[in-house]
């Protein structure tokens, strides 16, 4: 069974255009993402899925990068199509602009998982709130190739914007883990979506250790080192 961690990412962010481009620490914030992505044990391969358009994407990176036409209108059915591309039978679907992604946790959800049976069952394991009460920015949701084409049949027009709306609204969430450590992380928004948050982020990995093993603890313990920013 092969596992595989898409990445979707785009350059026409409405409230931070080119963010996943934004100096981060010496390299662009989405080749962070992609570094935590393959840090993962039990990830077969990483691929990044963005659109056709957006050349500066496809290059420079140090995983496969898969670009779809209409990715930004049908994310849906982009994911089908690079999955199928990969050959998955189990997808992990991460955004890129998540450069503190908590990899422990990622590989928590893994491992439930793989424990619980995948293959061509129609199972969906989200990794994100309301399910579960991550920090928003260690978010993953992880499902079976077969709920992914039954979603991109499924879906409706007002569906497809998003990968697992279809999934969620369908009552797919069959598959769940507890928060890690029997906690609350939400105070912590270590996404970025404006430039604020993009100024908290840089705060916070000045107070993380310099490789890809820092687990979502360190991360919070980097947030309250730098007065919670």
């Amino acid at each position: 069974m092969k596992t595989v961690c898409v990445i979707q990412a785009r350059l026409k962010s409405t409230r931070l255009p080119r963010k996943v481009l934004a100096d981060l620490h010496g390299k662009p914030l989405i080749d962070h993402v992609i570094e935590r992505a393959q840090a993962v044990k039990g990830v077969d391969l990483v691929v990044l899925n963005v659109p056709d358009t957006d050349k500066e994407l496809q290059v420079g990176r140090s995983c496969p990068v898969y670009p779809v036409q209409g990715q930004e209108q049908d994310v849906l059915g982009s994911y089908l199509q690079v999955a199928e591309w990969a050959q998955a039978d189990v997808i992990i679907r991460l955004t890129g602009d998540c450069p503190c992604l908590a990899v422990d946790i990622v590989e928590r959800a893994v491992a439930a998982y793989k424990y619980i049976g995948f293959g061509e069952k129609l199972n969906y394991l989200p990794v994100c709130m309301p399910y579960v009460p991550v920090a928003d920015g260690w978010d993953c949701e992880i499902f079976s190739m077969g709920l992914l084409r039954l979603a991109n049949h499924e879906a409706g027009s007002n569906q497809r914007e998003h990968v697992t709306t279809w999934m969620r609204e369908s009552g797919q969430a069959n598959i769940t883990i507890p928060s890690p450590s029997l906690s609350d992380w939400t105070a912590l928004k270590c996404s970025v979506d404006t430039a604020e948050d993009l100024e908290r982020v840089r705060t916070i990995m000045e107070f993380l250790p310099h490789d890809d093993n820092f687990s979502h603890e360190t991360i919070w313990d980097a947030w309250l080192r730098a007065g919670r920013p």
